[in-house]
């Protein structure tokens, strides 16, 4: 299936709540084929984001784990990042149907994996 990067980095924490849930076996399945997918997409999303960062020149604060774009740099930062995440990516995995699925799934999560399900 092919989506976009922001689907990816939006979905990830959504997809890690569906795991979470009781369902069918093959619908289980499906959920960890496609979580795996994602994992190895956000790995090469994180390495071209800090590519990014780094190349206009970002350091990174006291503690290492945030990076600080100087304020002559925000604009081009997000001009590189907004056509990174518009990116369109192939999963090696297929769409999850939960149609036929019981257990609860709150409108929130349905939202943030609307590229990634289908519901009939």
């Amino acid at each position: 299936m092919k989506v976009k990067v922001e689907s990816i980095v939006n979905g990830m924490e959504a997809l890690a709540e569906l795991a979470k849930k009781e369902l069918r076996v093959q619908t289980s399945y499906k959920v960890a084929r496609l979580i795996k997918a994602c994992n190895a997409e956000m790995q090469t999303y994180n390495e071209q984001r800090i590519s990014i960062l780094k190349a206009l020149g970002c350091g990174t604060d006291e503690t290492g784990a945030n990076y600080i774009i100087p304020d002559g740099k925000k604009g081009e930062f997000t001009q590189k990042y907004m056509e990174l995440i518009s990116t369109e990516v192939e999963i090696a995995a297929d769409k999850i149907d939960l149609s036929d699925e019981t257990a609860p799934i709150a409108p929130g999560l349905l939202l943030a994996l609307e590229d990634f399900i289908i519901l009939e």
